[in-house]
């Protein structure tokens, strides 16, 4: 094998791989959510909020700040 087929060919699986990483990513479970309200990134936000003091208190549709 030549040394230009044998670097297309190195090249070629190289996009391939990169391709199937993302096919095989799941996305969905990123954005899954935890008892049907908030997605983890969500829900890292809130809980970092709260820890600052931003948020007090957190009630369904109500957000009580200080």
């Amino acid at each position: 094998m030549s040394h230009k087929a044998r670097e297309r060919l190195n090249h070629r699986e190289k996009v391939v791989e990169r391709r199937d990483k993302m096919l095989n990513h799941d996305k969905s479970k990123d954005r899954a959510t935890v008892e049907e309200v908030f997605d983890n990134t969500t829900r890292m936000v809130v809980f970092n909020m709260m820890n600052s003091g931003i948020i007090h208190e957190l009630n369904g549709n109500f957000i009580v700040c200080p």
